[in-house]
């Protein structure tokens, strides 16, 4: 009975690390999350009442949270921004015009991010 406790105890931990690390790599760390989060208000000074919705996704592919904005006063227009962790900024991807289904150049807030053309 001790024997196969000593062998199962060691199995189960390593299946556990494995099982929460590949979570972590499809969804995402929660502490990044709100990070990005909290920096989206801070680098772009916004409040929830600039905005008529806001959606964090994580990207597995690229390993980032990309953050979709549609302002209050741009209702037609969705922001895709990009959180670079070694950065530490929001960086805008594309502007998306939701009427058209076509991505635009630019748009009322395209100039708060991106001042030196840094992409992703």
């Amino acid at each position: 009975m001790k024997k196969i406790l000593l062998i199962s105890i060691p199995i189960l931990l390593f299946l556990t690390v494995i099982v929460i690390w590949v979570y972590f790599l499809a969804n995402g760390v929660p502490w990044e999350k709100e990070a990005a989060n909290n920096l989206v208000y801070k680098q772009l000074g916004i409040s929830d009442t600039d905005l008529k919705s806001k959606d964090l996704e994580w990207e597995s592919k690229s390993g980032k949270y990309e953050v979709y904005l549609v302002y209050k006063d741009e209702p037609n227009l969705t922001y895709s921004y990009i959180h670079r962790r070694d950065l530490n900024k929001i960086l805008l991807l594309s502007i998306h015009d939701n009427k058209t289904d076509l991505d635009i150049v630019t748009g009322k807030y395209d100039s708060l991010l991106n001042p030196d053309n840094q992409l992703y």
